[in-house]
């Protein structure tokens, strides 16, 4: 037991906080679970006497001041000094650094974030070594190349993702980037947590490795009518990358499984997956009201993920207006109008992992 000169304190990271509405929520109850765990096993004890640290990581061009504001309209259910602290953390490459100091957690976590890749993908031709990173002295000569964004995937090639690629040396070397991405995680989260720590990832994955949500081909599609309709070049389409890739459960399992070294660093306490469906098109089916509304919704969720690469690809030749009213054709004109027609699958597969560090 602490003595009562030594009151319990607890280190928690959050990363990929985004905006922070979601992560503020997700912390405190986290931190409400904690004090009553606490004030459970000792019941003679206040739950002043437990101290959290919970620190929001992001990158460093996150919107922070919504972050701060989220953290403040939770209030003293959330940040109530000194028995919470709220830190926010920004960080050039987020979860694909170090972020904290060896042994310094006791909890790690990260929801709907770790399927971005570490840098975008790049296609590279066989001996083209133009893009090879000096400065990075843990990728063999092996691995595939990084580049910043936006990453040209292939000449024409309106693919919006990785999976959705044409091109079959794309696709494999974007899975290989995922699964070293992952790795890299793993390890990182390994150093900072302290032993029988733990690490809770919720991941947006796909059931098979070979599969993507739907409605990324869809876009894909409206972004191939711009190029016939000569709005942009079949150069601008091959230059709009996002860079995720939804690996399958088994994609995550195997390095826990097969790598020696994280073998010895995690145990897998919980892993569990399920198929998620959009609330969205649910109530629009079992109702059939109002596709326009569904349709511009859905509009929305993936213009938050995309819109920036969609405007850095065109804005060098349109300019930033015009690059901003394409992309506003893009999502609302004849994104959300096919959504609206067809109604494609929405669902998502979502793997839970607790991992317990030895």
């Amino acid at each position: 037991a602490a003595s009562s000169s030594s009151p319990p304190r607890l280190s928690v990271a959050d990363f990929g906080c985004s905006e922070g509405a979601n992560a503020v929520e997700t912390m405190a109850a986290a931190v409400a679970s904690a004090f009553a765990g606490f004030q459970q096993e000792d019941e003679t004890s206040s739950s002043s006497s437990l101290s959290i640290t919970v620190t929001h990581s992001d990158l460093t061009n996150n919107g922070w001041n919504a972050v701060a504001a989220a953290i403040a309209a939770a209030g003293s259910r959330y940040a109530n000094p000194p028995s919470v602290v709220a830190l926010m953390q920004p960080s050039d490459r987020g979860f694909y650094d170090r972020c904290f100091a060896d042994e310094s957690l006791d909890l790690a976590h990260g929801a709907i974030t770790f399927h971005w890749a570490s840098r975008g993908f790049v296609k590279k031709e066989e001996g083209d070594s133009s893009s090879s990173s000096s400065s990075s002295s843990s990728s063999s000569s092996s691995s595939p190349s990084y580049d910043s964004l936006p990453s040209k995937m292939g000449d024409g090639d309106a693919c919006i993702v990785p999976a959705l690629s044409s091109d079959e040396t794309v696709r494999a070397r974007a899975a290989e980037t995922a699964l070293g991405d992952w790795c890299q995680i793993l390890t990182h989260r390994a150093a900072e947590l302290k032993q029988s720590g733990f690490f809770v990832a919720a991941l947006i994955c796909t059931e098979r490795g070979d599969t993507i949500c739907a409605l990324w081909s869809v876009l894909a599609g409206c972004l191939q009518e711009l190029v016939e309709a000569q709005t942009i070049t079949a150069e601008e389409a091959s230059l709009i990358v996002v860079p995720v890739h939804l690996r399958s459960p088994n994609d995550y399992r195997a390095a826990l499984q097969e790598d020696n070294d994280l073998k010895k660093l995690f145990r897998v306490v919980v892993d569990e997956f399920e198929t998620v469906q959009s609330t969205e098109r649910d109530a629009f089916l079992d109702q059939h009201k109002d596709a326009k509304k569904y349709g511009s919704d859905v509009a929305q969720f993936f213009e938050a993920v995309s819109r920036t690469m969609v405007e850095a690809a065109l804005a060098p030749r349109l300019g930033s207006q015009k690059a901003t009213e394409v992309a506003d054709e893009l999502y609302f004109v004849r994104f959300a109008a096919k959504v609206a027609e067809t109604t494609p699958e929405f669902a998502i597969g979502l793997q839970t992992l607790v991992l317990e560090k030895l």
